[in-house]
C-alpha cells in the first residue's frame, strides 16, 4: 500500500510537471523553426537539447546549434552547446564528457561568463568522481563554491533546475566524493552542511544530502536509521522533480536490506533500479543494484540468477570504463596539466 501510495504521487507531479514542460519546448521549437540562422536559434538549440533526457536526442539538437555557432563565430553559444553535449555524452562516452567540459570552461574563462564557468566546474566533478579520480573531483568541487560564493552566484547554466542553489549542491557533491572515497568524517560534515542549508527545490526540501547522510549511515553500521533517512527522502526527490533520484535511493536501501539479512527486501528494491527505463538512471546505481542482486542471490543458493547478475555487472562495467577510454581520460587530464603550466 505504500508502495502504491508513491507510486501515485510520482504520477500526480509527472502530470503537473510535464505541460510546463512541453510548452517551453514549444516556445523553443518555434524559434527553430524560423530558420533565422542568428543567436537566437544556436541559444534554443542548447536549451532545447538540455530539456531533453535522451542522450542520442541531446546530440542531435546541441551538434545543429555547434556548427550554426561555429558559422556565427558566437562563442558563448559554442561554449554552452559544448557544455550541454558534455552532458549527453556522460552516459555514452564519459572522455568525451570531459573533454567537452574542459573545451566549455577554456570559453566561459576567456569570456569572464561566471556562471558558465561554475557550471563546467560542477560537470567535472562530477564526471572525475566517475572514474575514480577523487583528488581532481574535489579540486573542481572546491573551486566551484569558492567561486560561486565570491561572484555570488547561485544558478548554474543548464545543469540545475527549479533554482537550486549551486553552492549547496557542490556541498552535497564533496559529501558524496568523499563517501566514495571512503572518508566518512569528511563525508558527514559536508552533508550535514548542505542540510542546514535547508535549500527547496519544488517547494519541498532537497532530498539528495538526505539520501548521501543515510548512505553514510548504513556505512557505519547505523541500519535502522539509514532506512529511516531513505524513506524521507523518497517522497522529496518526487516533490523535487527528480524521479531519478529515486533509484539512488531505492538502491541505497537494497544495500541495507542485504546488509540487514531480510533478502527479499534487498531484492526488490534493487530489481526497481535494474528493471528501469529511466533515461537519467545512473551508472554507479545501476552498478550497485546489479552487484547486491549477485551477493543475494548467491546468499539464497541461487546460482543460474548469481551468474546471471555477475555477469550483467561485468559486462556493463566493461563497456563504461573500458581499457581504451581510461587511456583517453589519462591523455585528457595530462593535456589540461600542460594547459594550466
Amino acid at each position: 500500500m505504500k508502495n502504491l501510495f508513491l507510486i501515485l504521487i510520482l504520477l500526480f507531479a509527472s502530470s503537473n510537471i510535464y505541460p510546463q514542460q512541453q510548452k517551453f519546448e514549444d516556445s523553443l521549437r518555434a524559434i527553430i523553426n524560423k530558420q533565422a540562422g542568428d543567436i537566437s536559434e544556436v541559444n534554443a538549440l542548447a536549451l532545447l537539447a538540455n530539456q531533453q533526457s535522451n542522450p542520442d536526442s541531446k546530440i542531435y539538437y546541441v551538434q545543429k546549434g555547434m556548427v550554426l555557432a561555429q558559422k556565427l563565430e558566437y562563442k558563448m553559444g559554442l561554449a554552452d552547446c559544448f557544455l550541454v553535449r558534455g552532458m549527453a555524452m556522460y552516459q555514452k562516452d564519459i572522455s568525451e564528457n570531459i573533454q567537452d567540459a574542459l573545451n566549455a570552461l577554456t570559453i566561459y574563462k576567456e569570456l569572464n561568463d561566471n556562471p558558465g564557468i561554475i557550471a563546467a566546474h560542477l560537470s567535472l566533478q562530477g564526471s572525475y568522481r566517475e572514474i575514480g579520480d577523487y583528488k581532481n573531483a574535489l579540486l573542481y568541487a572546491q573551486e566551484g563554491v569558492r567561486l560561486a560564493k565570491v561572484t555570488n552566484v547561485k544558478n548554474a547554466k543548464f545543469i540545475l533546475h527549479y533554482g537550486l542553489n549551486v553552492g549547496v549542491a557542490l556541498l552535497a557533491e564533496i559529501s558524496q566524493t568523499y563517501l566514495l572515497a571512503n572518508q566518512l568524517d569528511s563525508a558527514k560534515v559536508y552533508a550535514e552542511n548542505s542540510i542546514k542549508e535547508k535549500e527547496l527545490v519544488g517547494g519541498a526540501v532537497w532530498n539528495f544530502p538526505y539520501y548521501l547522510l543515510s548512505t553514510i549511515q548504513n556505512l557505519q553500521g547505523n541500519y535502522k536509521s539509514a532506512l529511516e533517512g531513505y524513506r524521507l527522502a523518497i517522497p522529496l526527490a518526487i516533490q523535487n522533480g527528480f524521479f531519478r533520484d529515486t533509484l539512488q535511493i531505492y538502491s541505497g536501501m537494497s544495500t541495507t536490506f542485504k546488509n540487514l539479512g531480510l533478502l527479499d527486501s534487498s531484492i526488490y528494491y534493487a530489481s526497481l533500479v535494474e528493471r528501469s527505463q529511466n533515461p537519467g538512471r545512473e551508472i554507479k546505481t545501476f552498478l550497485e543494484a546489479l552487484n547486491n542482486l549477485a551477493e543475494v542471490y548467491k546468499l539464497k543458493g541461487d546460482k543460474d540468477s548469481t551468474l546471471k547478475y555477475i555477469e550483467m555487472n561485468y559486462i556493463n562495467k566493461d563497456s563504461i570504463f573500458s581499457r581504451d577510454k581510461e587511456r583517453r581520460i589519462q591523455n585528457i587530464s595530462f593535456n589540461e596539466k600542460l594547459n594550466q603550466q
